[in-house]
């Protein structure tokens, strides 16, 4: 499980927790250091795909020039 969020300066965060830990243990994920800054007012999604045995995450966000932009991450 992944959690994106705006953090300090704007800055594109996300905290991930897996699943073969048991108990599951959060920990920053490595998005973070994109240093994608995003528009104050952004919202964040995103979307999990597995397609031909390759697993996507696709993030949707509103960067600091007011563009819909979005990063694909491939897992």
């Amino acid at each position: 499980m992944r959690i994106y969020y705006l953090g300090h300066r704007n800055i594109l965060h996300e905290y991930a927790a897996s699943s073969d830990v048991r108990p599951s243990r959060w920990k920053l994920g490595s998005l973070r250091k994109l240093k994608i800054i995003l528009d104050p007012t952004s919202s964040i999604t995103a979307v999990w795909r597995s397609h031909n045995y390759r697993e996507e995450i696709k993030i949707f966000y509103q960067g600091q020039c007011h563009h819909l932009l979005h990063k694909e991450f491939i897992k």
